[in-house]
Order: C-alpha cells, then sequence, then structure tokens
C-alpha cells in the first residue's frame, strides 16, 4: 500500500511529520512554522518556554537542527526579497536571524 501525505499538521512527534500548507501550498515539515514564530521569543526565553509548554514537548535534536537550517533560508531569503521590494522590516528580520544564528552556533531562534 502507498502512504499518501498528510494533508494537514499532525500531532508533535517526530518533526518529520509533513503538512500543506493553506490553500494550496507546498507540503514541508512541520517544524517550519516555527521559523518566524521564533523571531517573536528571541531574548526572551520565558515566551519559548510557554510555547512548547504548550506544544507538549521540547524540539529533538534533529529537529533543532532542521529549524537552524530553516530559519537561515528564509532569513536570506527575506533579506532577498526585502531588499528588491522595498521592504527594510524583512531586511531587519533576516538580519536580526543571521545575527542570532551566528552569535547562538546555529542555535535555534
Amino acid at each position: 500500500m502507498r502512504e499518501t501525505p498528510p494533508t494537514e499538521l499532525q500531532a508533535p512527534h517526530s518533526g518529520h511529520e509533513r503538512h500543506r500548507e493553506p490553500l494550496g501550498g507546498e507540503l514541508g515539515p512541520a517544524v517550519r512554522d516555527l521559523v518566524r514564530i521564533g523571531d517573536a521569543w528571541a531574548g526572551r526565553p520565558d515566551l519559548r518556554e510557554a510555547f512548547f509548554s504548550g506544544y507538549g514537548r521540547q524540539l529533538t535534536p534533529p529537529e533543532t537542527e532542521r529549524l537552524a537550517l530553516e530559519s537561515a533560508l528564509d532569513a536570506v531569503s527575506g533579506i532577498q526579497f526585502g531588499a528588491t521590494h522595498d521592504d527594510p522590516e524583512l531586511v531587519e528580520r533576516g538580519r536580526r536571524t543571521l545575527a542570532r544564528l551566528r552569535a547562538d552556533g546555529k542555535e535555534t531562534p
């Protein structure tokens, strides 16, 4: 039997679950949803802890690595898009993310 990918975010287990973005978007790892949320809790460990308390668990080491990778890709993409489309806030968010990743030695946002 062939497995079909789920159409929505699954309960948090391994972080390798895949989900479909609303409105027919692409499939991707569930941990990607945390990329932009991470900017909100940067420098606020209390917010990060509150989020993961509600999530029900901390990220696994592979999820943490994947989140760092997804964060870096999102940051570079945001800088490029923001510079091209005159969106200085997007450029700044991307730069903050890259600075945080460098300072933390790849730790997640």
